[in-house]
């Protein structure tokens, strides 16, 4: 079975090219895996992190400032 993380890049997709609703500004993620694979999702779409969406993480992990750009998280 997949884990939750492994299906936010697919749902982040999905949900950032609805065009029945506007898309979100911001996205915050349950843990930084999960922030790190929307954070792929949305930069795979062209949509610039920060200026059009913000990507925050929940766990202040070390690896969230090597990602570019870096990922706020607490």
């Amino acid at each position: 079975p997949l884990s939750s993380e492994s299906l936010v890049y697919e749902r982040i997709q999905t949900l950032m090219n609805r065009r029945d609703i506007l898309p979100p500004t911001a996205i915050f993620g349950w843990n930084d895996t999960a922030a790190f694979r929307a954070l792929w999702a949305v930069r795979d779409l062209k949509i610039a992190v920060p200026e059009r969406v913000s990507v925050i993480g929940f766990d202040d992990s070390p690896s969230a400032m090597t990602s570019e750009p870096p990922l706020t998280s607490v």
